[in-house]
């Protein structure tokens, strides 16, 4: 998920947890890289980037894309990935 406020530089680590949820270890960290627009089948967003990864310094495993009031429009992790396709606002 992302955490807010989310501001360029923040990073904060991604628990592992088993099946009863207790926490086990960590998948490494998230760092906030900036605000930049990202198109999708669905238009584009201006969308806070979000590095998925070991660490400072290392290849991400994962980048993220998140807009205000969408979610998570984009996922690319170098292989497969998601990309929101459509959106329709809730009543």
């Amino acid at each position: 998920m992302l955490k807010l406020p989310a501001k360029r530089g923040l990073t904060w680590e991604v628990p592992v947890r088993n099946g009863s949820g207790k926490r086990v270890g960590s998948g490494g960290s998230k760092t906030v890289v900036g605000e930049e627009e990202v198109a999708t089948p669905a238009g584009k967003f201006m969308a806070v980037r979000v590095e998925f990864g070991p660490g400072e310094g290392v290849q991400p495993w994962s980048t993220e894309w998140w807009a205000p009031g969408r979610g998570k429009v984009k996922d690319d992790n170098g292989g497969s990935g998601i990309v929101l396709k459509s959106f329709s606002p809730g009543k």
